[in-house]
């Protein structure tokens, strides 16, 4: 019996399945920088956070790096993953995992989302926060649904993520602050089953179920291979982890591109549509120059890291595709692979340097325009200087000739009035013998 059977009318429910969703949630750390602490501080930080949540219980927090420092300095800008593609403490790798059960009572499901309780058919819920290599995942199990129709795990996952941002605030005391990434939930409902068989075979088999809004994606697997349901689930979490995990990276980084573009373009149209004069605001217009630098090197600075991040995801890729592991959502991956956006860098780049060029036409004409104008008055201001020099010159030595002519004037006169005295003194004297 599949688990299409158990839905149809002639068919009772009776094969043991776990309803589960999956999304992107983490627990940050917003602890006032700058800190030195420890993984085991932090996990004491989200034990309480979690405990004063009364609907929350059976608390289990794996973190086997417990020493690990986390050290943090003063101008650390904290990031929030549901804006950012960084989330902080930074846990992959560690090994660190968290599980706990919520009781979300179907008044506050509708409250939270409308006609939410139709979909989810139960109020209890269990999370499984998971770090992998590529960052964090969350599993969302539908704890004891009522069967009458199809459980939505996708609506437990809003519903989850709903609840937990009304419900974990930051503060001094207990700085943990609920995030998550979209899309969560992950457009899918999954189910894992154990089938009542004795036929041998190896892990689980994958059927998917198109639908109109989101798929159906059902794992199957034998009662001989596993000794309990949850010991499957356990296994199937296992095997998918990596495949979730790279999903989202590849949208986090997407939209870590997207928004660094965004303010590219940004800046882009605020230098096309601000065009200052020369005269009235030349310094806004050499200000031009810094900001169109600062964009050159802005859009470089992009293309290096889309380079790294495209080298990157293809090398990721390869790790979980090319392993000879069992994979299931491999379609969604490549979907997503597929809508990433090809940005016009080269488009941008040339642009810039258009702009660039005719800023530094315009500055040059008005280099030489200044430099007419300027040495223009400058031959002016010389031509008066040497001019007014050489007519103060001429004038003084008129004034040194005319002085001289008029001593020697004077000289020539008394010369002569003296011989006249001496002549008039002898005639004087003949006349007096």
């Amino acid at each position: 019996m599949t688990m299409e059977d158990a839905f149809t009318e002639e068919a009772t429910p009776n094969v043991e399945t776990v309803w589960f969703g999956v999304g992107c949630f983490h627990f940050g750390y917003t602890r006032q920088p700058p800190y030195n602490a420890t993984i085991g501080e932090y996990c004491d930080h989200l034990r309480n956070a979690l405990e004063k949540v009364t609907a929350v219980n059976n608390i289990e927090i794996v973190a086997p790096e417990t020493d690990e420092t986390i050290s943090v300095l003063a101008n650390f800008d904290i990031p929030c993953l549901n804006e950012h593609s960084f989330y902080h403490p930074p846990l992959h790798n560690t090994f660190f995992n968290v599980e706990f059960d919520v009781f979300i009572p179907s008044r506050i499901q509708e409250d939270l989302v409308t006609n939410s309780v139709r979909d989810t058919r139960t109020e209890n819920f269990r999370i499984f926060l998971e770090y992998t290599y590529f960052g964090p995942i969350a599993y969302i199990q539908l704890l004891d649904p009522d069967l009458e129709e199809r459980p939505e795990g996708s609506m437990a996952v809003q519903v989850v993520r709903e609840y937990f941002k009304r419900e974990v605030k930051p503060n001094e005391e207990c700085p943990i602050r609920f995030e998550f990434h979209g899309p969560s939930p992950f457009h899918a409902d999954f189910s894992v089953s154990i089938l009542p068989t004795e036929a041998v075979t190896f892990g689980f088999t994958c059927n998917r179920i198109a639908k109109r809004a989101y798929d159906e994606i059902n794992f199957e697997s034998v009662e001989c291979l596993y000794n309990s349901l949850d010991e499957a689930f356990e296994s199937l979490r296992e095997e998918m982890r990596d495949e979730i995990g790279l999903f989202y990276s590849i949208i986090r980084t997407k939209n870590q591109e997207s928004t660094e573009w965004f303010l590219i373009t940004e800046a882009l149209d605020s230098l096309t549509d601000s065009k200052p004069s020369w005269f009235k605001h030349p310094i806004k217009r050499l200000r031009r120059g810094k900001q169109l630098g600062d964009l050159f090197t802005r859009l470089v600075n992009f293309q290096i890291q889309e380079a790294f991040q495209k080298a990157n995801r293809e090398e990721d890729y390869r790790s979980v595709y090319e392993n000879n592991q069992p994979t299931y959502l491999q379609s969604d991956v490549d979907e997503e692979i597929k809508q990433l956006p090809n940005f016009p860098t080269e488009s941008v780049l040339s642009l810039t340097g258009f702009l660039e060029t005719r800023r530094s036409k315009a500055l040059e004409w008005l280099i030489l325009l200044l430099a007419a104008i300027l040495g223009g008055a400058a031959g002016a201001v010389f031509t008066l200087y040497f001019g007014l020099h050489f007519l103060k010159e001429t004038n003084k030595k008129e004034s040194i000739k005319t002085e001289v002519s008029f001593n020697e004037k004077n000289d020539s006169t008394a010369s002569v009035s003296a011989s006249s005295g001496a002549l008039n003194a002898t005639v004087s004297q003949a006349n007096k013998k």
